[in-house]
């Protein structure tokens, strides 16, 4: 496979996914047919990626957490050249946020952020408080996730996110 891969770079970057780890060729064939795949990559970005979801895809859906919220693991590409939140630290509903990469390009980063809420409305709402909508906001995916679940070693817990999930 990563032979293969290799084939695909171009300047260091993936040349099929441009580093985001996700390939993204849904459209609609001219016969207006729905086709193409939004998935995992097969550059070591994407790799992770599908072994970070298929170890979390084991998730009782709507399960809450002491306190009666859910919790939702997010991802988006962010095209504000500063990807920060408007505060720091974010909103008491964002758990931790990271950026995981950005577009060979740099025409956007990619985001992640835990989130804790009462559903998956309030949680959105939660992000595009600290990260608003005007700034062009692409969501990769937005799931629910087991109380006790964790982003894992991948995405390091700041000091304020260790102080709220405690």
């Amino acid at each position: 496979m990563e032979q293969l891969w290799e084939e695909f770079t171009v300047g260091g970057l993936c040349g099929l996914c441009g580093n985001t780890g996700m390939v993204d060729t849904k459209s609609v064939s001219p016969a207006g047919f729905p086709c193409g795949i939004n998935a995992p990559c097969i550059c070591p970005n994407g790799r992770a990626l599908k072994r970070h979801r298929e170890k979390d895809m084991v998730v009782e859906p709507s399960k809450k957490t002491p306190a009666g919220l859910q919790r939702f693991w997010a991802s988006w590409n962010e095209t504000a050249q500063d990807y920060r939140p408007l505060t720091s630290p974010p909103n008491p509903a964002i758990l931790g946020w990271w950026c995981s990469g950005e577009a060979g390009d740099g025409s956007y980063s990619t985001m992640c952020a835990w989130v804790e809420a009462k559903d998956e409305d309030a949680a959105m709402a939660a992000v595009k408080q600290d990260w608003p909508p005007a700034r062009k906001m692409d969501w990769r995916f937005f799931e629910e996730r087991a109380p006790d679940w964790t982003p894992g070693d991948r995405f390091p817990l700041s000091d304020w996110s260790k102080e709220r999930i405690k």
